[in-house]
């Protein structure tokens, strides 16, 4: 990804393809886009997906209890919230998200989970060895809104092993009574190369 733009997705067939040769409506925001809106969470992001918006139809509630994000793609409620490609039903904070893969469509149910309308799919920060990250972001809003990141990647063994630490604090009230934030994140990633052409995460 550079910038704005991403030109491979794993969303259309979960092989490293390029956009233009996948047959599927497929909306990728990259980290710089999701730091340029100020997107601290997936529910947030939303808001510029293409066909996509909260879904509000629940009436009982019960769906919204089991997951802070119930949204609906092209119309359809329920569609499918995926981490890393895995079924995933808890918060989804842009503090360790790399990028946002929205595939609009029946295709989503052709592999892995997915529904008629699609799946968002959160990509998590990868540790890459021989890279270096030293990032320390502090966010100050209104109602008492306080958010601190810290982001950091070193190699460990040059060539073989390779860590990310990303961590989160935030806390806000808002502006209604009762209502507030107070949210502690820790996500650790370990990449280990024991030959050449094999990875593990």
């Amino acid at each position: 990804d550079t910038g704005y733009t991403a030109t491979n997705t794993l969303a259309g067939s979960r092989l490293n393809t390029s956009l233009r040769d996948t047959p599927a409506a497929i909306s990728v925001f990259t980290k710089e886009f999701l730091d340029d809106i100020g997107a601290i969470n997936v529910t947030e992001a939303l808001e510029y997906g293409l066909n996509g918006s909260r879904d509000t139809t629940d009436q009982t509630g019960n769906v919204a209890s089991s997951n802070d994000l119930v949204f609906q793609l092209r119309g359809f409620t329920g569609a499918s919230l995926g981490r890393n490609y895995f079924t995933w039903s808890l918060s989804s904070d842009s503090y360790n998200i790399e990028r946002l893969d929205f595939a609009r469509g029946p295709n989503s149910i052709l592999f892995g989970i997915g529904g008629p309308g699609g799946i968002i799919n959160t990509s998590t920060k990868r540790a890459r060895i021989g890279a270096k990250t030293d990032e320390v972001r502090v966010r100050i809003g209104s109602w008492e809104d306080y958010r601190g990141t810290i982001d950091l990647a070193r190699t460990l063994i040059p060539g073989k092993l390779a860590a990310r630490l990303n961590l989160l604090a935030q806390d806000r009230q808002g502006w209604r009574e009762f209502d507030s934030l107070a949210r502690p994140g820790a996500a650790l990633a370990l990449p280990y190369r024991p030959f050449k052409q094999t990875e593990i995460r």
